[in-house]
């Protein structure tokens, strides 16, 4: 019954990429571990930095002492967005081959054979592949929290949360790169595409519809359209940035995105049935 699954599961494995994001993860885990032990100043780097004698640290209470939790806050708001953009990168990359490759002659025969809807097929696909994606995308962000944690002596539980918020923005560029895939049928073409859109069009289209040049013009009402269509990496970064240092913030950006991704992965399910193999 999960037939499709567990072979995706398989050949994600069998090609070694997600192995090898998994062992450069495990080395930014212990990049972190070593920059953590770096002394500055004479001051162990568990306290983090001695300003103008000022030690920071938990015990610390004067009047002049920095918050290591707001400290630690900005460490670990740095080390999410690090992963943010390392895994959304190298993720999409690994993920790119798995709908094209599945749907050239003589992979797809053998699977669509068997009696099992094309719907089922697709979506047995898709969650397959985002399985893998979120074993690391938690592993590391586990990790990191772990090693900070005992590091600083603080444990701030919403590091946890980034990691959510980044698997959920993944999910969301993965339906369009699966969208694109189902289309053109080209693993490189796809990957371009969705790298294009994401880490170029969306940040300017972002910082476009600011402008206030651009008022009453309809020029504007185009820009705020596409932007609101497209996957907001940037207001996403600004999310996580909010919720690891326990800020107010807006789920806007994370829902309007998700939004487009189910809407993506409908359109990608409705193709994917009436492509004649």
């Amino acid at each position: 019954m999960l037939g499709v699954y567990k072979l995706t599961l398989k050949e994600t494995i069998s090609k070694k990429i997600f192995l090898t994001f998994f062992v450069l993860s495990t080395l930014f885990i212990v990049l972190i571990m070593l920059a953590l032990n770096v002394k500055v100043g004479g001051v162990d780097s568990k306290i983090l930095l001695d300003f103008f004698g000022q030690s920071i640290d938990a015990n610390n209470k004067g009047e002049n002492s920095f918050d290591p939790k707001e400290i630690l806050g900005y460490v670990q708001t740095g080390i999410a967005i690090a992963v943010f953009f390392i895994s959304i990168f190298f993720s999409l990359f690994a993920t790119a081959g798995i709908f094209p490759n599945f749907l050239k002659k003589g992979s797809i025969d053998l699977i669509i054979s068997k009696p099992i809807s094309r719907e089922m097929i697709f979506i047995q696909r898709f969650l397959g592949a985002l399985t893998i994606v979120g074993i690391n995308i938690f592993y590391i962000v586990l990790l990191s929290w772990i090693v900070l944690s005992v590091k600083f002596e603080i444990w701030n539980f919403n590091f946890l949360f980034s990691g959510l918020i980044i698997f959920v923005f993944f999910s969301t560029l993965f339906s369009l790169l699966a969208f694109v895939s189902v289309i053109t049928r080209n693993t490189v073409i796809s990957l371009l595409i969705v790298y294009f859109t994401i880490f170029i069009l969306s940040p300017i289209l972002a910082g476009v519809q600011k402008l206030t040049i651009l008022d009453d013009t309809p020029y504007k009402t185009i820009i705020k359209t596409l932007h609101f269509i497209l996957p907001k990496i940037s207001e996403t970064v600004v999310m996580i940035k909010e919720v690891v240092m326990s800020e107010n913030y807006s789920a806007a950006p994370l829902i309007s995105s998700s939004i487009i991704g189910v809407i993506a992965v409908l359109a990608s399910i409705g193709i994917f049935k009436r492509i004649d193999f």
